[in-house]
């Protein structure tokens, strides 16, 4: 069992005492699954013993706070070697499709004419697939600009 699936079974389950067999035993196994479900059950137990709506108003922000810094991060990162090697990939493409029979076959058929939107497309490929990359590294690419900026003065 996956830990998403196992804390979506967890968060489905209503008592601890009614857990499925293979939910105990991931969470025996699991470290970081028993840990947020410890960190969950003391969340409900102190919503159980405290007023919380009634007493501190609004506490979304406090919340927030603390589930941002809890470390917990369900989201997938690709590593930095599998997004260069794609790229590399994709600039190797440009350069070798030259050599390509497919590519023989289609100037044979469409004629010389092809050469140009084939390069713009895989120009546009190379752009959106650089683009993804720095949206899905923006918070790197921010710290490295802050502390280029905090040495530059």
């Amino acid at each position: 069992m996956k830990c998403e699936q196992a804390m979506e079974q967890y968060l489905r389950a209503d008592n601890d005492a009614y857990l499925p067999l293979a939910l105990r035993i991931h969470l025996r196994m699991c470290g970081k699954c028993r840990k947020e479900a410890a960190a969950m059950r003391w969340a409900l137990e102190m919503l159980r013993k405290e007023e919380l709506h009634s007493a501190y108003g609004d506490i979304s922000g406090s919340v927030m706070d603390a589930v941002r810094n809890s470390g917990n991060s369900y989201g997938r990162t690709m590593p930095l070697r599998n997004w260069v090697s794609g790229e590399v990939i994709i600039i190797a493409s440009i350069f070798l499709v030259q050599f390509s029979d497919d590519r023989h076959w289609l100037n044979n058929f469409f004629g010389s004419n092809l050469e140009v939107p084939l390069y713009i497309v895989l120009g546009v490929l190379v752009t959106v697939y650089s683009a993804l990359f720095v949206v899905s590294r923006l918070e790197e690419f921010k710290e490295k600009v802050v502390k280029w900026q905090n040495r530059q003065g």
